[in-house]
């Protein structure tokens, strides 16, 4: 049995829940609506994989007071995890859409 070593290892259950509820109302959004709210709530562009990556755990991260743990995603799932530990929740399908939509057209650097 894995007993929790300090308070983020107690948190680890509700963060789950929490970043579960946010990407369940997520996938409920039609691609142009979830893009947008990405965006908007990141405030960052969607140009390739990495910047849509980057909109999504942003997003998350001011949606969750996360008590130490880390996002990333990781294939088809998002990666929350710690030192020690480590948990990949599915990502809604909308949502892997969004990622792996072709890159867009970069605005020139002037």
């Amino acid at each position: 049995m894995i007993i929790p070593r300090d308070m983020a290892d107690l948190y680890l259950a509700p963060v789950v829940l929490s970043l579960e509820e946010q990407l369940r109302e997520l996938g409920r959004l039609e691609p142009e609506e979830l893009a947008s709210r990405l965006a908007l709530e990141s405030g960052l562009p969607d140009w390739t994989r990495s910047w849509r990556e980057r909109t999504l755990t942003d997003t998350l991260r001011h949606g969750t007071r996360l008590h130490g743990w880390e996002l990333s995603v990781e294939g088809s799932g998002l990666r929350v995890e710690n030192r020690r530990h480590s948990v990949v929740i599915a990502l809604p399908e909308t949502v892997r859409a969004y990622l792996s939509r072709p890159v867009q057209h970069q605005p020139a650097q002037g």
